[in-house]
């Protein structure tokens, strides 16, 4: 799901930092919602789009692949692409909402510092 959720793992992120981000208990009921209802539209829409994946490569491996039938998944596979896109960006609006403006910058400190430390712990080691 993080392939197609990045918004979720943003509230996710809020979520368990709550006590950091000093979060009121109405604040966290909101960001649940707020996750709990962008997991349910988009699983179904990701399902989908796997489904189209799998009938692209089925397509593909006949020879020769039939152009139409491959052109027209790809068209409703870009069109499920965009609604997970869309859905994510809702997401993450419908979050910053929620969120003051200190702990949407907070968090985005908290961000920052975990890539910046990912980034650290994933560096190929010099060799001395």
């Amino acid at each position: 799901m993080h392939h197609f959720g990045g918004a979720a793992p943003l509230i996710s992120i809020a979520l368990r930092h709550k006590t950091d981000l000093n979060l009121s208990a109405d604040q966290v009921a909101n960001l649940e919602k707020i996750r709990s209802n962008f997991q349910a539209q988009v699983t179904p829409v990701a399902q989908q789009l796997r489904g189209y994946e799998d009938q692209i490569r089925t397509a593909l491996q006949q020879t020769p692949a039939n152009l139409v039938q491959v052109k027209s998944l790809i068209e409703q596979s870009e069109k499920l692409r965009s609604e997970l896109r869309y859905l994510r960006i809702e997401a993450l609006e419908n979050g910053k909402t929620v969120l003051s403006a200190q702990q949407r910058d907070q968090l985005k400190t908290l961000v920052t510092t975990m890539h910046q430390n990912f980034r650290k712990q994933h560096q190929p080691q010099q060799a001395s």
